[in-house]
C-alpha cells in the first residue's frame, strides 16, 4: 500500500506568508488570537524545498509532540521517505467539513518537530521565532490547489479524519479506501511537472502580490492591472476554443494552468484577438 497521510490545517489561498490578499482562516484559537500559524509559509519555497507545519494533537508543548510514523512503516526511525502527504483545509465559508487543498509528494515525514532551514526567513512580522516543519519535499513534487480546485471532500463520522489533524486512512472501509483511490487519482491527474510549474506561475500572477512606497504608486499600479485586464477573460475562453484546449507549446491540456498570452504585446482590447494570441 502506498504510504499516505493527511494534515488538517488552517484555510489559505496561497501559503506564502499573512499578506493583505491572504490571510489564515479557520485554523483554531492561536491563529483567531494572533493572526498567524505555523502553517502559512507551507507553500513558499526555500532553495528548492518546501516545508511544512502541522499541528499534532496532544497536550502540552506543541513542539515536544511528534507523529506517529510507525503508521508509515518507520519504527524505530525518526523520519521516513517517500510519503504522499497531503494537506486539508475547512473551507471558511463551508462549516467543518474539510477539503484537499494540495499535497506534496515523495515527501519525508519526521517523527519529531524540525527547526526552520537557515536564512529561510520563515517568521511572522517581527517575531523572532523561524517556523519549523514535520513534513519536507521538493519543489516540484509540491502542489497548491487553485481555490476553484479544491472540490474533493474528505469524509467524516466513523474511520474519517475525525478531531485528529493527523490522519492515516488506514481503515478498510468503502468510505475510506474510494477516497484515497480519488486522492491518487487527483494527484496523477496534477504530476507533469510542467503542469506544478505552471500553476506556480498562475498564482503568482492571482496573488499579485506589489510592494509600494506611495500612495499614487498604489494607484497607477491598480490602474495598469485593471487595464491589463480588460477583456482578458473573454480572450482566454476564445483561445481555449482556438487551441482545441491546449499549449501551443507545450501541448499541456489542464485548463487551469493555461494562461492567455499575447503574439504583439498588449495595447488595448483590440489586441485582444485569437490571431495574437496562444496558449
Amino acid at each position: 500500500m502506498k504510504k499516505v497521510i493527511f494534515f488538517n490545517i488552517g484555510w489559505m489561498d496561497y501559503y506564502q506568508g499573512v499578506t493583505g490578499r491572504d490571510s489564515l482562516q479557520k485554523g483554531g484559537k492561536f491563529p483567531n488570537e494572533n493572526e498567524y500559524g505555523y502553517e502559512i509559509f507551507n507553500f513558499l519555497p526555500f532553495n528548492g524545498h518546501m516545508y511544512g507545519y502541522v499541528q499534532p494533537s496532544g497536550a502540552g508543548d506543541y513542539f515536544s509532540r511528534s507523529i506517529n510514523i510507525d503508521n508509515l512503516d518507520a519504527s524505530k526511525q525518526n523520519s521516513v521517505d517517500n510519503v504522499l502527504s497531503v494537506w486539508l483545509a475547512s473551507h471558511p465559508e463551508k462549516g467543518g467539513t474539510c477539503w484537499v487543498i494540495g499535497w506534496y509528494e515523495n515527501s519525508t515525514v519526521y517523527r519529531t518537530y524540525q527547526h526552520a532551514p537557515v536564512n529561510s526567513d520563515r517568521s511572522f512580522r517581527d517575531s523572532k521565532s523561524q517556523f519549523g516543519y514535520w513534513v519536507s519535499a521538493k519543489e516540484k513534487d509540491c502542489v497548491c490547489l487553485p481555490i476553484d480546485k479544491r472540490t474533493l471532500q474528505v469524509p467524516r463520522g466513523k474511520n474519517g479524519i475525525g478531531q485528529s489533524n493527523v490522519w492515516y486512512a488506514r481503515s478498510p472501509e468503502k468510505t475510506t479506501v474510494e477516497f484515497r483511490e480519488k486522492v491518487e487519482q487527483l494527484v496523477l491527474h496534477y504530476r507533469a511537472s510542467e503542469v506544478i510549474q505552471l500553476i506556480g506561475v498562475r498564482q503568482k500572477y492571482d496573488q499579485d502580490f506589489v510592494e509600494v512606497s506611495t500612495l499614487e504608486d498604489a494607484k497607477e499600479r491598480v490602474l495598469a492591472s485593471i487595464v491589463r485586464r480588460q477583456g482578458q477573460s473573454q480572450f482566454r475562453q476564445e483561445l481555449i476554443t482556438a487551441y482545441k484546449g491546449k499549449c501551443a507549446i507545450s501541448g499541456c491540456d489542464v485548463e487551469q494552468a493555461l494562461e492567455a498570452a499575447h503574439i504583439i504585446p498588449y495595447n488595448g482590447i483590440q489586441t485582444n484577438n485569437t490571431s495574437n494570441g496562444y496558449y
